[in-house]
């Protein structure tokens, strides 16, 4: 048989069907096929077609809902958006759950909404979603839209098209052209093509970040060099790709045109440039501290320590120059390096010194003169350390036994500083007494290290020591014996009260090499002298004076060949006159009369005690700080030539002196630099002072 289907007033639409129809329900029909009764959809896609024709989309949407294939829906969803039916075109899509569609829709109808839109530019996006690119674009330039006709041929890569409709735009629109086509030729990885597309289009920042991403270093350098100084996004740009790959040199051009010395800094201190930063901060003092600081701590990672505590105190960090010089003493106290000790410690009592001004307090003098005792100990423990810690030792016995002898009058009662071991000291006393016959000292240093624990290696020898030194006489050498160069007193080898005569006590003055005690006095002026005059009478030449009789030699013991030694109990005509004291000098008057108060008094001179006197053979010693009085010394032996160091003060033997000088260019305590040419004596020191009075 034959379906008639009849919509509105369309003409008849028919179709073959079996059976005989028997009624209907939508667009299902049910027909008798001999005995049975079957379901048939009939589609309704004629109809809907003809409704398209007339574009009554709300009942081309009616009858879709009849039943149509998904190919009909879909017509129907396309026909309908382009003819901005947007609710139509929504249920359509939402029928075949096609959800990018749904939302260009939603898209069209938000810009439908706005205020100035225009349907044509609606239109043509759909269009352009649909494929049919050139309608699309003639319409975006109907409705004087040719950004959006270029734009849509760039997003397809279809460069040539757009230029064909870019002839028609603005400058801007061009330049945008070109960008994107840039930007095409990135994503093709074609980053050189796109690197010169960009600068052509204007972009600078989009080139450099190509050629920074790329390591082009030299290209990026060129598009440098071709930038103003007002164009400051893209030097920072091109600065940070130098900084990344440290091109110093680049990034330095770039600094210098951006003007940021802040940045040259930065540059110069992350690149270790110090020379170009120390000159930087010469034309910008108030950048010192940023420099100064982080310049200290590389010299100290340098191991330059000296020129770190310089930059410390540049820096306006004392504090961190006093730490720096705490912490090289404990580490050199810990590698057994004690001599390097006692130099640290003895620059950081100078730092506390300078950095308390003219008026100190109590405690810091008391400071200064505590790490200067310290000092010293340190030093001259190197020499008892290398002598017992070492198979072989170029000190002869005579120095290991001064030195053990000072260690031990300054600290056999007090405690001993880090890292110093009294036992090093016992020990090393007792073997050098006993090789020099003192050995009455030899015992008592034996008794004193049975009470401390001493290594395993030495407890034999100590053993040894202890049985073998009771068969020999409880004595001591008399050569051996200290005598006072002040009171010509004979002091035992060991003063537990400090190293100091016991009758009047002076200080044992000692050559910080050897440790042999020195023919120097203390003495000081009057108070109605000033430094500056004392320094001129000092200077003078003395008037003819002719002694009329020696004193008691300082020394009585006198070698007078091998194995022969004299004894002088009287001066006279047998007594060596270079050790003889002529007591008739006003000064040596003065020196032995004394009160033994148990104290220490220096001795006091006035002018004529000054006039009398060799500037040869005196010494001034000056500390850091005036706060600290001046000392004044004087060799009562001229010869037994004495050198004095400027920089820490110590005494030397001259022959000792110039040998260090010879090795070491310069000082064995502080190390400073010496010619050798000075001894350090009144007689050119302290330089322009104390010219002579009128």
């Amino acid at each position: 048989g034959v379906l008639s289907i009849k919509t509105q007033d369309f003409p008849l639409h028919t179709q073959r069907q079996q059976g005989v129809v028997v009624g209907f329900s939508g667009s299902r029909i049910f027909a008798l096929q001999y005995t049975a009764m079957v379901t048939i959809d009939v589609p309704q896609s004629a109809s809907l077609y003809r409704y398209l024709e007339k574009r009554d989309f709300v009942n081309a949407y009616e009858v879709a809902c009849l039943g149509v294939t998904d190919g009909d829906w879909r017509l129907l969803a396309n026909d309908a958006l382009r003819a901005l039916q947007l609710d139509v075109a929504r249920k359509a899509f939402a029928r075949l759950k096609d959800v990018g569609w749904i939302e260009l829709v939603t898209r069209i109808e938000a810009e439908r909404k706005q205020a100035g839109h225009d349907d044509q530019v609606l239109v043509a996006t759909v269009l352009a979603y649909q494929g049919k690119f050139q309608e699309a674009a003639k319409l975006f330039c109907k409705a004087n839209r040719v950004e959006r006709a270029i734009e849509m041929f760039t997003d397809l890569r279809r460069w040539e098209e757009a230029r064909q409709f870019a002839h028609t735009a603005n400058a801007e629109q061009m330049q945008e052209l070109v960008k994107r086509q840039a930007a095409a030729a990135e994503e093709g990885n074609d980053l050189s093509a796109a690197s010169e597309t960009y600068l052509a289009a204007g972009d600078y920042l989009k080139a450099i970040q190509i050629m920074g991403d790329q390591g082009w270093i030299e290209r990026l350098a060129d598009v440098a060099r071709g930038l103003t100084a007002g164009q400051m996004a893209e030097l920072q740009a091109c600065l940070g790709f130098f900084e990344k790959a440290k091109a110093v040199e680049q990034a330095k051009e770039v600094l210098h045109k951006l003007g940021d010395v802040q940045g040259l800094l930065r540059l110069n201190l992350e690149h270790n440039k110090w020379d170009d930063a120390l000159l930087l901060i010469e034309a910008h003092p108030a950048y010192a501290s940023q420099v100064y600081l982080p310049y200290a701590q590389w010299l100290v990672e340098h191991d330059r320590f000296q020129e770190a505590q310089e930059a410390y105190k540049a820096a306006g960090q004392a504090g961190k120059s006093l730490e720096l010089l705490r912490t090289l003493t404990h580490n050199a106290v810990l590698e057994h390096r004690y001599a390097a000790a006692g130099h640290y410690l003895w620059v950081l009592a100078k730092e506390i010194l300078a950095a308390a001004g003219e008026r100190p307090t109590t405690a810091e003098l008391q400071e200064f003169s505590r790490l200067r005792r310290t000092a010293d100990e340190y030093f001259s423990y190197q020499s008892i350390h290398k002598y017992t810690d070492e198979p072989f030792t170029a000190l002869t016995p005579d120095t290991v036994f001064n030195i053990s002898r000072f260690l031990l009058s300054c600290l056999l009662k007090e405690e001993a500083p880090f890292g110093v071991s009294k036992a090093y000291c016992i020990f090393a006393m007792a073997k050098q007494a006993r090789t020099l016959g003192a050995n009455k000292l030899a015992r008592f240093a034996l008794d004193k290290l049975s009470a401390y624990k001493v290594p395993l290696a030495w407890q034999e020898q100590v053993d040894i020591f202890s049985l073998s030194i009771r068969s020999r006489p409880f004595t001591d050498a008399d050569e051996l014996l200290p005598s006072c160069f002040r009171c010509q007193t004979i002091n035992p080898l060991l003063n537990q009260a400090g190293d100091r005569c016991v009758a009047c006590s002076h200080p044992m003055m000692r050559s910080f090499c050897n440790f042999e005690i020195l023919p120097l006095i203390r003495f000081q002026l009057q108070r109605d002298i000033s430094f500056e005059e004392a320094i001129a009478l000092i200077r003078r030449d003395p008037p003819p004076r002719k002694p009329s009789r020696r004193a008691v030699p300082s020394n009585p013991w006198q070698n007078d060949g091998p194995d022969v030694q004299t004894l002088s109990l009287l001066g006279g005509e047998e007594a060596p006159l270079r050790d003889a004291l002529d007591i008739d000098d006003p000064f040596t008057k003065a020196m032995l009369d004394y009160e033994p108060t148990g104290t220490f008094s220096p001795t006091v001179v006035d002018r004529n005690m000054l006039l009398s006197m060799e500037k040869a053979d005196v010494f001034v010693v000056k500390w850091p700080s005036p706060a600290v009085p001046l000392e004044f010394y004087r060799n009562m032996l001229p010869d037994v030539p004495v050198v004095l160091c400027h920089e820490c003060n110590h005494f030397f033997h001259e022959e000792d002196w110039e040998l260090s000088v010879m090795q070491k260019k310069g000082c064995p305590f502080c190390t400073s630099t010496s010619d050798g040419s000075s001894t350090g004596c009144a007689t050119y020191w302290p330089p322009d002072v104390g010219q002579d009075l009128n």
